[in-house]
C-alpha cells in the first residue's frame, strides 16, 4: 500500500514545490482520484520481473554452457543492466501520467 500512495511523490515535489509530506498528501489524493491510471503504472514492476527472468535466465543458459559462474555472472549483469533502463523508463512514465492525470499534457519537440 506504500508504494502506491507515494507514486507520484518525487513528481509532486519537483512540479508543485511540496515538501515531503504535502507531497504524501497530494500523492494520495492523485491516487484516490484517478486509481485506475495509477493502478496501471504499479504493474510495471511485473514487465521488470519478467524482463530479469527472461533475459536472466537465457544469459544464465548461454554462459553455463562455458562456466556456470560465467552464466551466474552474465544473469546478475543482465539484471543491473535492466533494472537500470526500467527504473528511468519508470520515472519518465510516472512524470508523463502526473501530467496526464493533472491534464496537462507534456508536448513533444521533433527536431528536423
Amino acid at each position: 500500500m506504500w508504494s502506491v500512495t507515494t507514486f507520484f511523490v518525487v513528481p509532486v515535489i519537483a512540479y508543485e514545490n511540496l515538501g515531503p509530506i504535502g507531497a504524501f498528501k497530494r500523492s494520495t489524493q492523485m491516487m484516490k482520484q484517478k486509481w485506475v491510471k495509477a493502478l496501471l503504472l504499479v504493474s510495471v514492476w511485473a514487465y521488470k520481473f519478467l524482463a530479469i527472468l527472461i533475459i536472466g535466465f537465457l544469459l544464465f543458459l548461454i554462459g553455463s554452457i562455458v562456466h556456470p559462474f560465467l552464466g551466474i555472472g552474465l544473469a546478475v549483469i543482465a539484471a543491473f543492466i535492466i533494472m537500470a533502463i526500467m527504473s528511468a523508463a519508470e520515472t519518465i512514465f510516472v512524470s508523463a501520467v502526473y501530467h496526464n492525470i493533472n491534464g496537462d499534457p507534456v508536448e513533444h519537440l521533433v527536431s528536423n
